[in-house]
Parts: C-alpha cells; structure tokens; sequence
C-alpha cells in the first residue's frame, strides 16, 4: 500500500532496472538468461535519475577495477560477488536489510582512448516489484561516489561525467 502510494504520488518512477547507459545497457543474466532491459524505462529513467550515468575516469581500467574491488568488499549488503579481470567485469546480489530483497548488479569497465582512462557502467535491477523505490539509482551513484572518494584518497584525479551518452 505505501509503495502504490509513493509510486502515484511521482516520487518514485514505477521502474525496477536501473543502467548507465539506456541505450546500450550491459547485459544481465539470471539462472544463464539474459534479462532484457525494458526499452520504456530509458526515457523515465533519463527525467528521474539523470545523475545515473556512466563516469570516466583518469586512471587505467586495471587499476580501476582494482578500486571497484575493494569498494565492494566493503559493502556489507553485496554477495555472490564474481570479477572477470578479462573483461574487466563484476557481477554482484544486494540484499537489502530489512525484507532481504535481492537485486542483480552488473559492473563493466571499459578502456577509454590510452591507458589512463576509462570508464564504468553499471546495471542494477531489482528481481521483485515494479518500482524498486529508487534503490538502484542510490546504489549506482553511491557506488560512483565511494569509487571517486578512493581515487581522491590516493591522489588520483576526480572522475569527469560522460557527454558522450
């Protein structure tokens, strides 16, 4: 009930899979199925949480990885946390604390041009309900900002939005 009536008041969009990048979402997959992206959410998602984008930044995507690794195993609520170094990849569940719902999280970093850019976009889909109360965007740029905030702690130099999506 409290949902519905969030959801009908505007505050939260009744969208439940959250991506950097609308147009080219990364792919995400549950019991070896690719869940698909609902092409709708791209326009909502882009008027309700237009700070989820993907972020580029000056350092090497190995080395960028490395910090998306460690932020992670900070994050109490993520497990079945797997990292492909080749593809520069990591997947992840949240469970939220209270109803313990689990959402899917993708990760993806990917060479921008040289060694010492890159850039990461990220999915995060809820597996129940239909509007995920905005937890997902939260995770994306909760995620960014604890990404910056260690690069910043080791001198390195602050994250510069992508024009480009």
């Amino acid at each position: 009930m409290l949902m519905t009536s969030l959801m009908l008041t505007g505050c939260y969009p009744p969208i439940n899979d959250i991506t950097t990048d609308p147009f080219d979402p990364l792919p995400l997959y549950r019991h070896g199925q690719q869940v698909p992206y609902p092409e709708r959410f791209g326009d909502i998602q882009r008027k309700k949480y237009p700070l989820v984008r993907p972020r580029i930044f000056q350092v090497s995507p190995t080395e960028l990885l490395e910090v998306i690794i460690t932020v992670v195993k900070d994050e109490t609520s993520w497990c079945d946390v797997r990292v492909d170094v080749d593809n520069l990849q990591l997947t992840a569940v949240a469970v939220s604390r209270l109803f313990r719902f689990r959402d899917d999280i993708v990760l993806q970093v990917r060479s921008l041009d040289g060694e010492n850019e890159a850039i990461v976009h990220m999915r995060s889909r809820s597996r129940l309900g239909k509007s995920d109360l905005g937890v997902n965007a939260r995770r994306i740029t909760s995620l960014f900002r604890e990404i910056e905030k260690r690069l910043q702690q080791n001198n390195r130099l602050v994250p510069q939005e992508d024009e480009r999506s």
